[in-house]
């Protein structure tokens, strides 16, 4: 079972890990962790598309803006702002090419350029490139951003990559705990910092601390329903590692209940329900 996921792919049917692992993100204002800009008609209006779900538009608009060839950070601004829209169109290809043209830009702003390389290093992810994927979040953490949410998931995505990639479930750890200890505003952010790290002690047995992250998940209420359905499950899994296996059942159920039959994490669930009642 493949426990890790980038998030990025949720949408594609050719992802078999999306549905036992971790996403990151689902605020369409924040995607990549880019607060979109905002400044000036042009481009105050595209964001607006955005935000209102007029990607086709927002593409059109933002491509306007490039063409005027703004000076410096405002046109790796417009192709970032550009790649998010490609993005939720599920354009990955054009998405991941103004990424790289943000970043070629070198723009002054870091906080612009730390963004444009998590915002890649999502984009590589989603098409199966995930060595790329590691080298970009990398970048990321090394610009040392101000802003706590974008390093936070620059450490996060790179964990996640890592654990895809099997490179050692220490690393992982590592990463998330660097994303835990920033302690970002975001609630789902950190309540997945804490499950993938809940994730990566359960495949090291170290069922008490993957338990208590689990439970910190559960406590932290994110609004995301997945979220938290996956939280019990771990929680449950960390359990039965335990070898507390009544404790279980009432997580087990949860995780029935929040996910859908399709899931296969409830699947899985259900399936364990029914053991542990015939041992009983």
């Amino acid at each position: 079972m493949n426990l890790f996921c980038c998030g990025s792919c949720r949408n594609s049917p050719e992802c078999e890990a999306d549905t036992v692992g971790f996403g990151f993100i689902d605020e369409r204002e924040s995607h990549f962790g880019v607060q979109v800009d905002f400044t000036g008609s042009v481009i105050g209006a595209s964001a607006v598309m955005i935000e209102e779900e007029r990607w086709e538009e927002a593409v059109d608009a933002f491509s306007q803006v490039i063409d005027l060839q703004p000076s410096g950070d405002s046109l790796a601004r417009a192709y970032l702002n550009r790649s998010i829209a490609f993005f939720l169109l599920g354009r990955f290809e054009e998405a991941l090419a103004d990424e790289t043209a943000t970043i070629d830009l070198q723009p002054d702003d870091i906080e612009l350029l730390a963004t444009a390389h998590l915002a890649r290093s999502r984009e590589l992810e989603a098409l199966g490139r995930p060595e790329e994927a590691v080298a970009d979040a990398t970048a990321a953490i090394d610009l040392q951003p101000d802003n706590i949410e974008t390093l936070a998931r620059a450490h996060l995505n790179r964990a996640v990559t890592l654990g895809r990639l099997g490179r050692g479930h220490e690393e992982v750890v590592a990463d998330t705990t660097a994303a835990i200890d920033l302690q970002p505003d975001d609630i789902n952010l950190l309540s997945r910092a804490y499950l993938v790290r809940s994730e990566a002690y359960s495949l090291l047995e170290r069922w008490q601390e993957s338990a208590a992250d689990a439970a910190t998940v559960i406590d932290l209420e994110p609004g995301d329903q997945t979220l938290l359905g996956r939280a019990h499950f771990s929680h449950a899994r960390a359990l039965i590692g335990q070898g507390k296996f009544d404790d279980a059942i009432e997580d087990l159920r949860t995780t029935v209940r929040l996910l859908p039959d399709t899931h296969e994490m409830s699947r899985a669930a259900s399936a364990v329900l029914i053991e542990l009642d015939a041992d009983g």
